[in-house]
């Protein structure tokens, strides 16, 4: 009986011992621990340093990333705080530098990339870029809070920017603007869109220049679309230059973007 009993005993002794994925470093120290459960990660992960010092935690379930995980400088203090749902990032990330300050927050939803936003030393915010399906919005401000850069991109292609000086004066630009040419008896038309802009009620004055960069006329809008009489125009050139500058509050143009105008066909 005595050996019956022994050996039930010594089946539920093996049969309970816990399972673990583990690695060391080539000098014997623990390099990462977790327990598996039917060969799977379960619970914490601790990732050490080749010196021992802690380096990363995280929490699993049934071999998934899931819930709080951390990351941290030798000296212990937290470099990196993010959050998984079933292996993907979900929520906020927050990243902190040495001396426990803030610098950068991400957030992420539903698998995706949702923004992501640095920050100076003071706490400010340096600049923020948002994800939008095919759009990538961003925008740069100096430690004093004015605008520093603003732009957008579609399809990783740039179709709109503009940077401003520390006082908030527009210094350039790239303001997307498409073009039609056409002429009948000496009388040229260019017609106009400005198909993105980040203002409603914007005025712009349009600058057409020769290829030789003389003026050949210039002429101020308060919409996004327009037309641009020449008269007497006579040309064997096959592009006019252009200059878009956006108009201030004090009706002084600031900025510029550049375009062509072709003038059999359409630029953009």
């Amino acid at each position: 009986m005595k050996k019956v009993v022994y050996y039930l005993l010594f089946l539920i002794f093996f049969s309970c011992a816990t399972e673990y994925e583990e690695k060391f470093y080539d000098n014997g120290n623990l390099q990462y621990r977790v327990e598996l459960v039917d060969g799977k990660r379960q619970g914490e992960l601790k990732k050490y340093n080749e010196d021992g010092s802690l380096q990363y935690i995280s929490h699993w379930d049934q071999g998934e990333k899931n819930g709080e995980a951390k990351l941290f400088f030798r000296d212990g203090k937290v470099k990196l705080i993010e959050y998984f749902r079933n292996g993907t990032p979900e929520g906020q990330v927050q990243e902190f530098d040495s001396l426990g300050n803030l610098i950068r927050t991400m957030n992420f939803g539903n698998g995706k990339q949702l923004s992501d936003s640095s920050y100076y030393q003071s706490g400010r915010l340096e600049g923020a870029v948002h994800f939008k399906e095919d759009s990538i919005i961003a925008s740069y401000f100096f430690e004093t809070g004015e605008l520093e850069e603003f732009s957008v991109k579609y399809k990783d292609q740039l179709v709109y920017a503009k940077k401003y000086d520390p006082s908030g004066k527009l210094v350039s630009s790239n303001i997307p603007i498409s073009t039609n040419f056409s002429t009948q008896d000496k009388i040229a038309s260019v017609t106009f869109e400005i198909p993105y802009s980040n203002c409603h009620d914007c005025s712009f004055l349009i600058i057409i220049n020769d290829i030789m960069g003389n003026e050949i006329n210039r002429q101020y809008f308060d919409s996004l679309e327009g037309e641009i009489l020449l008269k007497n125009f006579e040309s064997t050139e096959q592009i006019l230059k252009g200059l878009l500058y956006e108009i201030d509050s004090n009706d002084v143009p600031q900025g510029f973007s550049p375009f062509d105008i072709e003038i059999e066909g359409k630029s953009v």
